[in-house]
């Protein structure tokens, strides 16, 4: 005997089990034991998809209980923080742009005082250089107040702008969020619907497949 047709004469699964030990070699057309692991695998998996399915359902009832009726209010309070924060972004970019000019100059003004440096401890007899070099001290000092100050300022603006800014998306997160709230619960319904449907065939499936004997035919050759 080397292959098994089920098709007209009764055979239990528990039966062919003990004739497949028997046989080993023997091939079954169809072979129930891989059905019924395939049967069973489906319905597990058909049953962890609706209980995920299941479990978005509520969080999306409450989003849009919350923030549905809120659209135009969140939507107002975002074009108000526009308004607030483009202001300030501009600021803080002229300061920043302010401030790096500052600190060019700065820069600019220490590479001369460093050469009339040099120049007045080789030849420390010439007056000439020697008030010059004093006369770059006096701008470089100027230089740094003035940019320090002007670096202070930006600081101030950049922070005044990350504070506008983060409120801007915090803002638009809620905006997004009423916006969407409606079309998130009709897909998280949509979803439930659809996984009910696949649990309740596959549990179907597997059940009606318990339920009845594998009919059989055994052809030897």
């Amino acid at each position: 005997l080397r292959q098994i047709f089920l098709s007209q004469t009764g055979f239990t699964p528990k039966g062919l089990s003990r004739l497949s030990k028997t046989s080993p070699d023997l091939k079954v057309h169809p072979n129930p034991r891989h059905e019924k692991e395939t049967l069973s695998f489906v319905r597990k998996i058909s049953r962890e998809s609706l209980a995920r399915a299941e479990a978005l359902l509520p969080p999306a009832e409450k989003s849009f209980k919350e923030f549905d009726p809120r659209k135009e209010e969140l939507k107002k309070a975002h074009e108000a923080e526009k308004k607030k924060a483009e202001p300030l972004r501009k600021q803080a970019d002229a300061a920043r742009k302010i401030a790096e000019e500052a600190k060019r100059a700065r820069d600019e003004m220490k590479h001369k005082f460093t050469e009339a440096e040099s120049k007045s401890k080789k030849k420390p007899e010439d007056d000439k250089l020697s008030k010059t070099m004093d006369d770059f001290r006096l701008k470089l000092e100027d230089a740094e107040k003035k940019y320090e100050t002007l670096a202070n300022t930006f600081e101030k603006a950049k922070k005044a702008s990350d504070l506008a800014q983060a409120s801007l998306r915090k803002a638009g997160e809620l905006r997004k969020r009423a916006e969407n709230a409606k079309k998130k619960l009709e897909e998280a319904r949509i979803l439930v619907k659809s996984a009910r449907i696949q649990a309740a065939e596959a549990a179907g499936a597997y059940d009606e497949y318990r339920s009845k004997p594998i009919p059989s035919k055994i052809n030897g050759k």
